[in-house]
């Protein structure tokens, strides 16, 4: 951090001589030595100084009346914001926590097991192993399992999906699923609330897997962690910083109740758990009578098959692509090592679950779409007056110059002018047929109807009156008709 300005330091030393010796008097005169005092205590503090205090206050507790005191202090004599000062204080504390041992440090590469690996059976052990504790869904349980696998073979990775665990309420399993990630995954790091430059620093330290439980309670509050978590997804991600570049690709199993953002959502695999109910029987995940037999035969699969992993390119599903296939192609080519009935297997449950999550989580602009397509099939045209008015009997309420903007991106927009259908009334209209792409491209579940082109208006006879909403006397009051 920079500090201090030595020319402010200066002026303040002149300022404090002027002050002290304004008539040529010793500064042993009486009263002299309070005024000395009291000029030392306005001096801007040193580099060091200030170092100083923002350790001693980083180990004083928050809120206390003797805190308060001394960042009041802290920011007059530092002149720094206290904002600032808070931020300094808090990366302080983290930095103190890892120092004691509270938030552990850096983790070491999982020993070898001693036997080559069959890769199917391995899967398997994983699958059955973590639903031994945790209440979840087959399919998502048997993601999470070669998610897994994928931490050993980072290094040979392009993309790094995250592995997102959420709830709709406590007492779901999150931390349960989480601990155990903790004993399976290589270089497991726990970090509860870190902070944005903990996460670069520390994948630049150890490139650990980052384990990261209760999201919902900083995450949404912190911009600058959601785009580290977001350019980490990909390799060659870079936070740039005072102190220079550093990279952000990483693995990140992140649990938390409801929902993540969307930014981050779209580069996840989600795993949904529910509240267990009386009669499913889970064991309890005692992590003093677990060994590390399991994450000794990842290591080891990974490690003869790194070369073949990195060479892979599986063939992809054609229901999963872009982004999301993106997530899934080094799971894939992972059960293609292994072999078994996974390659089969996998690409099934990729597709299941791709296609649930594109429906259970569209983003505000794809409700919209499928909203108006709803509105808008059939009709041919409609005008933005009753199209917004439709919309909002399907509790979407936009305004008219709302629905303009929202529809810009897709390249959709609406037309004024005279219609001969309407007597050559100037009149402005969305047209379904302007719809066709983006329903195509944003919402691939159900076929785009063949919509007729509307004829081309013939040339006035006369000079019609222009008016945006046609009055009931000119028989235009049907607002969407079929062409």
């Amino acid at each position: 951090m920079t500090l201090n300005d030595d020319a402010r330091k200066k002026d303040a030393r002149l300022k404090a001589d002027k002050y002290i010796l304004p008539d040529g008097s010793s500064p042993h005169a009486p009263g002299a030595a309070e005024k000395i005092v009291q000029l030392r205590q306005a001096e801007p503090m040193s580099d060091e100084d200030v170092k100083d205090e923002i350790e001693r206050l980083a180990l004083l507790p928050k809120p206390s009346l003797e805190y308060d005191d001394g960042l009041k202090k802290l920011h007059q004599r530092s002149g720094y914001k206290t904002d600032t000062l808070e931020h300094l204080i808090e990366q302080q504390r983290r930095l103190q926590s890892v120092a004691s041992g509270s938030i552990a440090g850096p983790s070491l590469d999982r020993p070898l097991a001693t036997e080559p690996q069959d890769g199917a059976a391995l899967i398997n052990d994983l699958f059955a192993d973590l639903r031994k504790y945790v209440v979840v869904n087959p399919d998502q349980a048997a993601m999470a399992a070669l998610w897994v696998i994928h931490t050993y073979l980072l290094d040979q990775s392009y993309i790094a999906p995250r592995l997102a665990i959420v709830a709709p309420d406590m007492r779901c399993g999150k931390s349960i699923f989480i601990e155990w990630l903790n004993t399976v995954v290589q270089r497991p790091k726990k970090a509860d609330n870190i902070t944005g430059p903990a996460v670069f620093r520390t994948i630049e330290d150890s490139h650990p897997t980052f384990l990261i439980d209760e999201f919902d309670t900083f995450l949404p509050k912190d911009d600058q962690l959601r785009g580290i978590l977001n350019s980490g997804h990909r390799k060659g991600g870079l936070a740039t910083g005072v102190a220079g570049a550093f990279s952000t690709f990483g693995a990140v199993a992140i649990a938390g109740i409801g929902s993540l953002p969307m930014t981050l959502h779209d580069r996840s695999l989600c795993v949904h758990l529910q509240r267990r109910r009386r009669d499913e029987e889970v064991e309890e995940l005692r992590l003093d009578r677990i060994d590390d037999a399991l994450a000794r035969r990842c290591a080891r699969w990974a490690k003869d098959n790194e070369s073949a992993f990195a060479s892979a390119d599986p063939e992809m599903p054609p229901e999963i692509f872009n982004r999301v296939g993106d997530n899934w192609r080094p799971l894939l080519a992972i059960a293609d090592l292994a072999g078994g009935e996974w390659p089969d297997q996998l690409r099934h449950i990729a597709v299941k679950i791709a296609l649930i999550e594109e429906g259970e989580n569209p983003s505000e602009g794809e409700r919209l779409l499928r909203d108006i397509r709803e509105v808008i099939q059939g009709c041919g045209w409609i005008t933005p007056f009753e199209l917004v008015r439709e919309l909002r009997n399907l509790e979407c309420f936009i305004t008219e110059k709302g629905l303009a903007n929202k529809l810009a991106p897709y390249g959709i927009k609406s037309i004024k002018q005279r219609w001969p259908d309407i007597g050559m009334v100037v009149q402005r209209r969305y047209l379904e047929k302007d719809f066709a792409d983006a329903f195509s491209r944003y919402l691939p579940d159900m076929p785009v109807p063949d919509v007729p082109l509307v004829p081309a208006p013939a040339e006035p006879t006369a000079e019609a009156p222009v008016q945006d909403k046609p009055s009931g006397t000119s028989g235009t009051t049907l607002i969407r008709r079929l062409i």
